[in-house]
């Protein structure tokens, strides 16, 4: 029985040192998105867009809905239709991307998408393994500290 109640206060002290170090870890990496975390230009011209050579980037397309979106690296596109609100974590306005905008987002930006048109949009990642690595590890640790908020109704 002594045996027992030493490995649930074990467990406990590690699941306590868990949610402390995710706290500490999002809060020295990564509090809030910076406010120039995205950057918009608005309607490239088509020489500007001929550079970029924006024909050989993915392509993605989303119906209208709403959702939350965390970037893991720096995201560039070229909106070739529709219309997209994109409103950071704790901001309160949103940013309105369109046809023709050309924006990036910064790595570890979370956001809330509203697409109010069928949207289609060229992209272009900056990505590394280490930084993805990095990012994941932030984005686990984030979700871990909102289970913990919810959990012990912070």
């Amino acid at each position: 029985m002594n045996k027992h109640i030493t490995e649930s206060k074990l467990t406990s002290r590690f699941t306590f040192f868990i949610i402390v170090f995710a706290a500490i870890f999002t809060f020295l990496v990564n509090q809030n998105a910076p406010k120039d975390s995205i950057h918009v230009q608005d309607n490239l011209s088509a020489t500007a867009l001929s550079a970029l050579h924006i024909d050989k980037w993915a392509t993605w397309k989303k119906e209208p809905s709403t959702f939350i979106w965390q970037f893991a690296e720096l995201e560039t596109i070229v909106v070739i239709k529709g219309e997209v609100f994109v409103t950071p974590d704790g901001a309160t306005q949103s940013i309105r991307i369109a046809q023709g905008d050309f924006a990036t987002f910064a790595p570890g930006l979370r956001c809330t998408w509203r697409v109010t048109q069928a949207f289609e949009k060229q992209v272009l990642l900056a990505d590394t393994p280490l930084i993805s690595l990095f990012w994941r590890a932030v984005f686990k640790a984030k979700a871990i500290l909102r289970f913990a908020k919810v959990l012990l109704n912070f």
